[in-house]
């Protein structure tokens, strides 16, 4: 994988060098951290296993909205995480289903049609993926996992719309059936809860 991030300098860098090789350890530090809901430093474009903590994984993704915020009430990305891992009966495949939009506590859920044309970030995604399955102490899923976590995320996605969304008619260009059963949102504390259990859950099933 190449590191292919063009970064702009500027005040906000918290006064670190700039000038650094791009890619570097150096470079991608100079651009700052986010505090994280622990309090933990967190660098995105430096991301590592013991930076990341899956209590502020939780905490954040239970207080993003799916759909940019643009469902009829609050839903969150903690539930759709939750709902996707429970699709599967595999310990392995409800951890990745789980684990499947994580980075998004560390830079939000960016709606597709922005995120497709911002230059790095599937390189960004991917490092704080490691990241976080560093931090599981599990590998990343594989090719054929990712396609299995793929076709339910599709699929939840579908019947998301169909339950969350207005009915506008718009043709959303998928052609996957969606999920049989009805999305109920849960508060952001729940989804929280729910979240963290199902993360303690799989790891002792995994024997973590």
């Amino acid at each position: 994988m190449t590191d292919d991030l063009s970064v702009p300098t500027g005040p906000e860098s918290r006064g670190q060098n700039n000038n650094a090789a791009p890619g570097s350890e150096e470079h991608n530090r100079a651009f700052g951290w986010i505090e994280t809901y622990s309090g933990r430093r967190f660098w995105p474009l430096d991301p590592r296993a013991e930076d990341v903590d899956v209590v502020d994984i939780a905490h954040a993704l239970s207080l993003v909205c799916r759909f940019g915020g643009h469902p009829q009430q609050f839903y969150s990305v903690a539930q759709h995480c939750v709902i996707v891992s429970d699709c599967f009966d595999d310990v392995k495949m409800e951890t990745h289903g789980l684990l499947h939009d994580a980075a998004e506590a560390y830079f939000s859920d960016i709606v597709r049609p922005v995120k497709r044309l911002i230059q790095g970030i599937d390189v960004i995604e991917q490092r704080i993926i490691e990241a976080i399955y560093g931090m599981a102490g599990i590998d990343p899923p594989t090719d054929e996992e990712y396609a299995r976590i793929k076709e339910i995320d599709t699929r939840l996605l579908m019947a998301e719309r169909r339950d969350l969304m207005r009915d506008s008619g718009n043709d959303w260009g998928v052609r996957l059936e969606p999920l049989g059963f009805k999305i109920t949102p849960w508060s952001w504390e729940k989804a929280k809860i729910t979240y963290l259990d199902k993360y303690e859950n799989l790891m002792n099933r995994l024997g973590h």
